[in-house]
């Protein structure tokens, strides 16, 4: 249903955004009769934990003239600065002129990031839903991930936030997203982290 558009998931690490946005995508292979193995390939090969991996990923797509139902690019605001000009990263100007024509080659754009500001502003300008991820504690004890959805006319107006709130999902924190991709998530944040650590390290010496 929620096709050609942008949706940003929003909310502190371990509220669920990457399992949410992993597991909603393998469901909507499912139902359009995709395998289960189908399915999981494909949301293998549509997330990415890294932007080098994304920008040529994108670009094949672009280049033959390819189209895929879905792209998941995780944790958003630590793979693209919001200050890339500042820093350096001008490449990232090419990328952005591409995302204009994003429906050409992209049925959805999935961002998760731990705050809305965060992402960078040419991304924040696409995003056509936010999506706020929580965890919540239910009067019975039990505890859910939750995600409400909203415009992003809508979430960016905090008065009109929650008047305009369109449904909420709930996600059991017990569910897990597949291994192989827990693994590539790990792997990733590791490098980056570690690659950051070396250029701060470099600065003080």
């Amino acid at each position: 249903l929620l096709k050609h558009l942008t949706v940003a998931i929003v909310g502190v690490g371990g509220s669920g955004k990457t399992t949410y946005s992993i597991l909603s995508a393998y469901v909507a292979m499912l139902l359009v009769g995709l395998s289960r193995e189908r399915a999981m390939a494909a949301v293998a090969r549509n997330t990415f934990f890294e932007p080098l991996e994304f920008v040529e990923y994108v670009k094949s797509l672009v280049s033959e003239e390819r189209w895929v139902p879905f792209i998941i690019l995780d944790d958003v605001g630590a793979q693209i600065s919001k200050y890339w000009m500042h820093i350096g990263q001008r490449y990232w100007a090419h990328l952005f002129s591409v995302l204009d024509h994003l429906k050409d080659w992209c049925g959805v754009l999935i961002m998760t990031a731990r705050a809305f500001e965060s992402i960078p502003a040419r991304l924040r300008e696409l995003a056509d839903y936010v999506v706020e991820a929580s965890e919540s504690r239910l009067p019975s004890g039990a505890v859910l991930d939750v995600f409400k959805f909203y415009t992003y006319s809508d979430y960016a107006r905090w008065r009109r936030r929650r008047a305009g709130l369109l449904y909420v999902d709930v996600l059991p924190p017990s569910v897990k997203m597949p291994k192989e991709l827990w693994n590539r998530m790990l792997e990733v944040r590791k490098k980056t982290g570690l690659a950051r650590l070396a250029e701060i390290e470099a600065e003080l010496r």
